[in-house]
């Protein structure tokens, strides 16, 4: 049983800066409760504006991270900066992607996949 299957941690580049990036269930609840996205509406804004949704995405998991140990999201740059890195390097903004949906997708059960992969 996965309780919190729901998750990822990553470092997100910004200029110079690493900033600690923790997507989970309390990520997507700051990204509701601050963007006015439903849960239910994700997909559908990531395929309508994904060079929006994933900077927004990244930034309030730096700010769960920031918040989990206790310190202030006023360390991290402005959204609008940090848009502007996320999407200037293409590779790495599809980098970004891959690891958000990967946090957004529920895991595959191992048992499932063996039965569908008998192997070589």
């Amino acid at each position: 049983m996965h309780l919190n299957s729901l998750r990822g941690a990553f470092d997100v580049e910004i200029g110079e800066k690493k900033f600690p990036c923790l997507i989970n269930m309390n990520a997507f609840r700051l990204l509701t409760e601050n963007e006015g996205i439903k849960l239910n509406e994700f997909e559908k804004e990531m395929q309508r504006n994904p060079l929006g949704f994933i900077p927004r995405v990244l930034y309030w998991g730096a700010v769960n991270h920031l918040e989990r140990a206790g310190k202030s999201a006023k360390t991290l740059p402005s959204f609008s900066t940090w848009a502007a890195y996320t999407c200037e390097n293409e590779k790495r903004l599809a980098n970004y992607a891959e690891q958000v949906v990967n946090c957004m997708s529920p895991p595959t059960d191992k048992k499932d996949k063996d039965k569908d992969d008998p192997g070589n």
